[in-house]
């Protein structure tokens, strides 16, 4: 294996550990919610939920002193960050490394 195999390995464990942990704070974050919301802050499918910034909102309403929110974020940038480096790494070698038939 190369040395940018050896990267590439790195940065989709750490975009997969890092998705992992952001998840989990997403799931905490709901776990906290206090269940009686007023009806417009109500939501319908909570676990199935897409919206992360309203339940970021939320809790940082409600638990104004936690850091949860902060991590899921880092958390997220982290992930996304990775993400997109491997998509310039595999862009790079596909560009450059014609295949062989």
């Amino acid at each position: 294996m190369s040395l940018i195999d050896y990267v590439d390995l790195i940065l989709f464990g750490t975009a997969v550990l890092c998705g992992a942990g952001a998840f989990l704070c997403h799931q905490i974050m709901l776990a906290d919610l206090p269940s009686e919301r007023p009806l417009h802050e109500q939501m319908r499918f909570p676990q199935l939920s897409g919206n992360t910034f309203k339940i970021t909102r939320l809790h940082q309403q409600y638990h104004p002193e936690s850091r949860i929110a902060k991590i899921s974020d880092l958390l997220g940038c982290i992930c996304l960050g990775c993400m997109g480096l491997l998509a310039i790494i595999f862009t790079y070698a596909a560009f450059t490394n014609p295949p062989r038939h």
